[in-house]
């Protein structure tokens, strides 16, 4: 039986997820109370400090949980990736099922330009750049039928190269080495108008 093969969050990114979480509900709740008790001033609202420190707590802890459950969401959705045999799928439960006996072909890179080019001999000096030339270079395509793609960039993720290794491996009948995009497969799934993780339609 092959290896059940699954991503997830590192434990960093959880910390950072938890920091950005708080931070963001507590920039949030202050702009909104600020907004509030200003209105409140203005049109002579009376209110005692202690009402006035319960809607504080009140609006930050709404957004919070109200935040928290969001991100949760958007984790079990788009994050967990599982391959399984044949069975690709995302999300838990699953939102999108794959079996990678039935897709068309595998390739690794996204279509690139001689700007794309010029861009990575310089990616020592511009920020991001060896991110963003790694994402274009490392992406897994997966070709589900003739207008359907799914580009996978899951690298960032715990257990994400794996999966994507795996996914090689399996369909390795399947994988072209240097895959001719044609200019409609190009125009959408150039760097700057793909969607990752997504399937991706060509019109």
């Amino acid at each position: 039986m092959k290896k059940e093969l699954h991503t997830s969050l590192n434990l960093m990114d959880w910390i950072f997820v938890f920091l950005g979480l708080l931070l963001t509900s507590v920039l949030i709740s202050a702009i909104i109370s600020g907004i509030l008790f200003f209105l409140f001033d203005k049109y002579n609202v009376s209110y005692s400090e202690l009402l006035k420190q319960f809607v504080k707590i009140f609006i930050f802890s709404s957004i919070l949980i109200g935040y928290g459950f969001w991100g949760l969401n958007y984790y079990r959705k788009y994050v967990v990736w599982v391959l399984k045999g044949n069975q690709l799928s995302r999300g838990t439960p699953a939102n999108l099922t794959i079996d990678l006996s039935d897709i068309e072909r595998v390739s690794i890179g996204l279509p690139t330009s001689k700007t794309h080019k010029f861009l990575f001999a310089g990616e020592k000096f511009i920020p991001n750049m060896g991110r963003i030339s790694s994402k274009i270079l490392g992406t897994v395509v997966i070709k589900l039928d003739s207008n359907r793609f799914l580009p996978l960039y899951l690298v960032d993720l715990k257990g994400g190269a794996q999966l994507m290794d795996g996914i090689v491996n399996q369909v390795a009948d399947k994988w072209v080495k240097e895959y001719s995009f044609s200019d409609s497969e190009t125009k959408v799934l150039r760097f700057s108008n793909i969607t990752f993780n997504r399937i991706n339609v060509i019109p």
